[in-house]
């Protein structure tokens, strides 16, 4: 029994028309309908040592950018397979922080801070990201908070690391570990409503 295609259907379907001509509201329309799904499949994305140095949200707002500026690049014709497209550009945008942030961490480099022109909103939700950061930072263990302090502001090797805190390298190891993971879920229940 063949479908028979319903106006919504089609008039999804002219959205994706529409953003191909150049129409920027249609594009915008196309993104915020897969929203959910982004989100969604971000937070599958951002998991393990990930979490600690990248959130979902920030994720998709790295997607949606390659979305519409790749946007030319996509040769669906529908609505359904504008999503799997755009869901494949996410996964692939998660896959390459992955990548290089176990570079970085490999490399021993700590992850150069994005590069950004200061505004008054930014300045505004770079102190609130602070003040979150170092509420979550109180909340950790001593111990934890120690070993972070170390790596993070000091940039100490792990072996000095382990020296200073009288542990072994392989305790200090995963005590930054526990600390990165802890700090990250600490972070995420104080931005839940």
């Amino acid at each position: 029994m063949n479908a028979i295609p319903n106006d919504r259907d089609a008039h999804r379907d002219d959205l994706v028309a529409s953003a191909r001509k150049g129409d920027p509201e249609a594009l915008d329309l196309l993104l915020r309908r897969l929203a959910p799904k982004l989100a969604a499949e971000a937070e599958r994305c951002v998991r393990g040592d990930l979490a600690a140095r990248l959130r979902p949200s920030d994720l998709v707002q790295s997607a949606a950018m390659q979305i519409v500026r790749g946007f030319d690049a996509f040769r669906g014709a529908g609505e359904a397979e504008f999503a799997a497209w755009a869901l494949r550009v996410l996964k692939n945008e998660g896959l390459q922080r992955r990548r290089w942030f176990a570079r970085a961490k490999r490399a021993g480099e700590a992850p150069a801070p994005p590069r950004s022109v200061a505004t008054p909103s930014r300045d505004a939700a770079r102190r609130e990201e602070h003040a979150l950061l170092l509420r979550a930072m109180d909340a950790l263990e001593s111990d934890q908070r120690e070993a972070l302090r170390l790596k993070l502001i000091e940039d100490l090797p792990h072996a000095e690391i382990a020296r200073r805190l009288g542990r072994s390298e392989g305790a200090a190891r995963m005590l930054l570990a526990r600390a990165r993971r802890n700090l990250a879920l600490g972070i995420e229940k104080l931005e839940r409503p």
